[in-house]
């Protein structure tokens, strides 16, 4: 299947993408080939983030990253701080919407938010971030109002309140490790790689001759451990502390939370 995916991704780069990012549909004629829409460049972003953790190959994240500023570039709305269906340029001829209602599939917006949260953390680009956040604020209400027909942005709210943490596995028994934490089914945010990386989450975590995995939480990791143990007990144990002190406080999810704004917005 991983191979399947791939020769899918290899296919998407090489025939439906433009050096700067710019995605197109297919066609009967390649020399009429369709500008893609928002959903396009969502779905195609989130493919090839989901491709770097299996393959810790770092082409798939730089090309998302590509993907997503053409997006920001050509589709985003300053004044709602979402994305349009169809590029800026085309709204001036035909109109656009604005989807954010999840269906059958995830709406573009929800996809992009998704796609914004992840990279924004892998490139620790700050902007993405808060405009990912904007975004849940944005649709909060009616995450509430109407959750059947919001079900990822309630996956992304409980991704802004709750964190996943992010583990970083790094030497050449790398995606070995990587493979058995997979077994574990804990939700994380995983990067690795097993020579030196200019990627944020990786500089300067990658030591000659150890495998080391870093637990990580909002970019600060702890002390490297060697073992799949060790890292899970690092886990467990800052879960429970975050867990006691939810029971002190009583923490619980109130009908609205601070700083969150059905008409709050950002600009890119």
């Amino acid at each position: 299947m991983l191979n399947l995916a791939l020769t899918t991704a290899h296919f998407l780069r090489d025939h439906r993408m433009e050096e700067n990012g710019k995605l197109y549909r297919a066609a009967k004629n390649p020399e009429t080939m369709i500008p893609a829409f928002m959903d396009d460049y969502a779905a195609t972003s989130q493919a090839f983030i989901n491709l770097y953790p299996v393959t810790f190959d770092e082409q798939w994240l730089n090309l998302a990253e590509k993907i997503t500023q053409y997006g920001f570039d050509h589709f985003f709305d300053e004044a709602s701080g979402l994305f349009g269906y169809t590029a800026i340029e085309s709204q001036l001829v035909t109109g656009t919407k604005t989807e954010t209602t999840d269906n059958v599939i995830p709406s573009s917006n929800a996809m992009m938010a998704a796609v914004l949260h992840d990279l924004g953390i892998y490139f620790e680009n700050k902007h993405w971030r808060e405009v990912f956040e904007n975004m849940v604020r944005t649709l909060y209400e009616n995450i509430l109002q109407s959750p059947g027909y919001h079900s990822q942005w309630g996956i992304l709210l409980n991704r802004y309140l709750f964190p996943d943490y992010e583990i970083v596995f790094t030497g050449s028994n790398a995606q070995e490790l990587k493979r058995r934490f997979d077994a574990e089914y804990v939700p994380a945010l995983v990067a690795g790689s097993e020579s030196p990386s200019r990627m944020p989450l990786l500089k300067d975590r990658v030591i000659p001759g150890k495998t080391l995995i870093y637990v990580c939480e909002n970019q600060s990791c702890k002390l490297p451990v060697k073992t799949l143990k060790e890292a899970l007990q690092q886990m467990e144990k800052t879960s429970s502390s975050l867990c006691n002190w939810r029971a002190s406080t009583h923490r619980t999810i109130p009908g609205s939370l601070p700083g969150i704004s059905s008409t709050s917005s950002i600009s890119p």
